[in-house]
């Protein structure tokens, strides 16, 4: 999007040949750089080919669907077995709410629905989300900690931590 913004200034500044500025630049309070210029045309779309403005609708429509994520969360849930209720704890589903750098992953946790005779971790997530699921061994032997990304029919497809930090700042 920076690069279409940056082509369509140098396309403007250029199209329109010398300019003749009412003043020098201005600095308005918040720091933004103004320039006045009179007598041409201010709109540097009405250069812009039918192709290129197509292309910059579908370029504004992506950024526009990526900012306004529209989609409603929903139930998403994981089935969890019976389990000695002695040696394991609680299943437990999170969703990563914030990730920073070199840090890691901030979660919000779900719910278990059940008892040690099997039942599932549920949250309310988008498609997208990243999420983990798991089941600590309080033996510290086999402990179950997965990563997953939520996807549009409301099921969970295991990833790679690694791919999950990816997806997470996509």
């Amino acid at each position: 999007m920076m690069a279409t913004i940056d082509r369509l200034k140098s396309k403007w500044i250029t199209s329109r040949g010398e300019f003749q500025l009412a003043s020098e630049k201005n600095c308005t309070s918040s720091g933004i750089e103004t320039i006045n210029i009179q007598g041409y045309d201010m709109n540097p779309l009405s250069t812009m080919s039918t192709e290129e403005l197509t292309n910059l609708q579908a370029q504004i429509a992506e950024e526009i669907e990526q900012r306004t994520n529209t989609s409603r969360p929903q139930r998403i849930a994981v089935p969890f077995g019976s389990y000695n209720a002695r040696r394991y704890s609680k299943p437990w589903l999170a969703k990563v709410v914030s990730w920073t750098v070199g840090h890691r992953p901030e979660l919000l946790f779900g719910s278990y629905i059940g008892t040690d005779e099997g039942g599932e971790a549920e949250i309310m997530a988008r498609p997208g989300d990243i999420v983990r699921f798991g089941q600590k061994d309080n033996r510290r032997n086999a402990s179950e900690n997965d990563w997953g990304v939520v996807q549009d029919d409301g099921t969970i497809r295991k990833i790679t931590q690694v791919e999950a930090r990816a997806l997470f700042d996509a």
